[in-house]
């Protein structure tokens, strides 16, 4: 008697829990409704049910072809949770350790001391290739992981801190894993994922791809950011959003897939189909930084574990998020195994809408709670400037005390570009002759003159804070 009282009470527990998601079904309707901007696909779901899943906009400007719930979207950074993926199922086999040299794969590299688990963990103290210019790179080929290994050496000679020291965010950690992926499997890191990862989970729609493949994709969504002098969207790859000379590069980035295929990752991850219980508990644990021995994190109290970012510091239930920003799109994909609820957002046009704000906003509508509007960005509208009058600003501006990296503005063609020390070089848009904006933020960069008019130092503004940096003459 008392096992049939327990198994109807687990039967009501979970028709409830059902209802309540289903009853929620209009509110994640009315809040994706409602947005005036959003261009993009959502999936929402409870319990192993689809609560909620549309797509909004346009996925190809020149065709008006418009998006559909198959749409795919490039993943940007949310490719680095499918490498880690991929180094799981290669230790889970005893293919490889975490605290496995780097040296052990790529013995021509400089790198002394930096092991898998400081890649994994963004540890390594290898900087960044993202912002490479053609004084590095090759501009007029599709580069690939070979190519980059090829000119870390002489571009980095040595890390910049001793590894696990700290945490710095940097793409070449995940290129250096799909290139250790590739040479452990013996098979290109593009098949690799097809084969372990890709079908195993049914996803069909999924594939890692370049940009500028021959053929793209059936229903690909095309990426578009705003123009702030143009003042309307245009295709991200004209701004210098998404760099077609890093195209073949894979691993950091170059997934390609769609909300319902993201949805059976989630589940394959969470019903161990990839990778064990025990090799994930392992795998999704914080890594302590030996240099103040806090979590390693882009945010504090958010872990950075194997592409993911964990919700709890230290994790109890498993719950975690992977986020995506490059060019015109934005990922995110929240897997809350605690409540087995998870969300995914996919936008091909991002600065018009903030997913992190969006899913406060979903949060919201699962609780409960009072939902409070997400944000809706307005664009920045900009004015025309001659070539002459950008090309006085160029030049290498630095602070006194060296303490930030040197900031590099150009002039190219009816555009100017501000590169901040190793990070990509960006557009900023003039709004007066001397007051430029970057899009999607609220930073500005103000130019300074003397008396006689001429340039002598720009004032970076944002976030509530000033930095000046001195033109060098």
């Amino acid at each position: 008697m008392l096992r049939q009282i327990l198994q109807c009470l687990v039967l009501v527990a979970l028709f409830v829990g059902n209802v309540q998601g289903q009853d929620k079904q209009p509110q994640f309707a009315a809040l994706f409704d409602s947005l005036k901007n959003f261009n993009g696909s959502v999936l929402i779901s409870h319990q192993g049910k689809l609560l909620f899943q549309k797509a909004y906009g346009i996925a190809d400007q020149s065709t008006n072809r418009q998006l559909t719930t198959e749409s795919v979207f490039e993943l940007a950074s949310v490719s680095k949770a499918f490498t880690g993926i991929g180094i799981m199922q290669l230790k889970e086999k005893g293919l490889l350790s975490y605290d496995d040299s780097l040296r052990k794969f790529f013995p021509e590299l400089p790198y002394a001391g930096v092991s898998v688990r400081h890649l994994l963990a963004n540890t390594s103290g290898i900087p960044d290739f993202l912002g490479w210019t053609e004084e590095e790179i090759n501009v007029n080929a599709k580069n690939t992981n070979a190519a980059i290994l090829g000119i870390l050496p002489k571009k980095f000679a040595a890390v910049a801190f001793a590894p696990g020291l700290r945490f710095l965010y940097s793409n070449t950690n995940y290129v250096l894993l799909a290139s250790i992926i590739e040479k452990v499997s013996g098979l290109s890191y593009a098949e690799y994922m097809r084969k372990h990862i890709f079908l195993p989970c049914g996803m069909s729609n999924t594939v890692v791809s370049p940009r500028y493949a021959d053929k793209l994709p059936k229903d690909y969504a095309f990426d578009y950011a705003w123009d702030g002098s143009e003042n309307r969207f245009l295709p991200a790859d004209s701004l210098k959003r998404y760099i077609h000379y890093l195209s073949g590069v894979t691993g950091a980035f170059g997934v390609i897939s769609n909300t319902a295929d993201l949805y059976k990752w989630c589940r394959a991850l969470n019903t161990n189909l990839l990778v064990s219980e025990a090799t994930k508990k392992e795998a999704l644990s914080p890594v302590k930084l030996a240099s103040s021995g806090e979590t390693a994190g882009l945010y504090p109290g958010l872990p950075y574990v194997f592409g993911w970012q964990l919700l709890e510091d230290p994790p109890v239930s498993g719950d975690m998020f992977s986020s995506g920003n490059y060019g015109g799109y934005r990922s995110l994909v929240v897997n809350k195994v605690s409540q087995d609820q998870i969300v995914i957002i996919l936008c091909n046009m991002g600065e018009t809408s903030d997913v992190i704000s969006l899913m406060n906003s979903v949060e919201e509508i699962f609780e409960g709670a009072p939902v409070s509007p997400p944000d809706e960005k307005e664009m920045r509208k900009g004015i025309k400037l001659s070539s002459e009058q950008m090309r006085a600003l160029q030049g290498t501006y630095t602070t006194k005390d060296g303490t930030f990296p040197p900031m590099k503005i150009r002039c190219i063609g009816n555009r100017l570009y501000a590169k901040f020390g190793e990070t990509m070089e960006q557009n900023i848009f003039p709004e007066s002759a001397d007051t430029f904006f970057v899009t999607g933020t609220d930073g500005k960069v103000i130019f300074n003159r003397n008396n006689q008019g001429a340039v002598i130092s720009l004032s970076l503004n944002g976030a509530g804070m000033s930095q000046t940096f001195f033109l060098n003459q």
